[in-house]
């Protein structure tokens, strides 16, 4: 169900967004700890539980997300209700993202609602983002979900991605931030029905 690319491309993402800053990403470590806790139980989900489950799950995440990103609600979380919602998240996102790599929705909803300026977002992101892709291999090994095939194509994979995501910044530069981000929408609307569609 995962992608072999996706490990590639959590692993630039990571690497990228913590060079624009780490002083602040040590407040997500717990978030961390529950993703991993998260992860290999979603990945243990994958071989017992019926993929179409898994597919389902998958569409509604990615369709809340599409949601959230096209209404904006105001979602604002004081630091007090952070410290027990945090790890919280971290385990749906671990749980999410162990079926389907699918980390992103919880963990950005929960960022934005901290209201953390650009540079800690990033780091944030990236920071989670790359703690999530070592439990997701160990655990998909562990599994036996991915072989060494899968493993070594993951890593033939990165240079490709590296060179896809340069060209979606160069169109997000030309296209404009708004016009991206509606392409971008559209693309995961699109993903979610897919995932749904075939999980009927």
């Amino acid at each position: 169900m995962m992608p072999s690319s996706t490990l590639a491309v959590m692993a630039m993402i990571g690497t990228r967004a913590l060079a624009s800053g780490m002083d602040r990403i040590c407040w997500f470590w717990l978030i961390a700890v529950t993703m991993a806790v998260g992860i290999w139980s979603g990945a243990w989900a994958l071989t017992v539980v019926d993929v179409r489950i898994l597919y389902a799950l998958a569409g509604v995440a990615v369709l809340l997300s599409v949601l959230n990103a096209w209404f904006r609600p105001e979602v604002v979380i004081s630091p007090r209700l952070e410290r027990w919602l945090g790890p919280l998240v971290g385990l749906l996102a671990g749980v999410l993202g162990g079926a389907s790599s699918l980390f992103g929705p919880p963990l950005i909803i929960f960022l934005v609602g901290l209201k953390l300026g650009k540079d800690d977002f990033v780091s944030a992101v990236g920071f989670l983002y790359l703690c999530g892709g070592f439990p997701l291999v160990a655990s998909l090994l562990m599994h036996g979900i991915m072989g060494r095939e899968e493993l070594l194509f993951s890593a033939a994979a990165v240079l490709p991605v590296g060179i896809g995501i340069l060209i979606g910044q160069r169109l997000r530069e030309r296209l404009g931030g708004p016009l991206f981000a509606r392409l971008i929408l559209g693309f995961m609307l699109l993903l979610a029905a897919s995932l749904i569609v075939k999980a009927i």
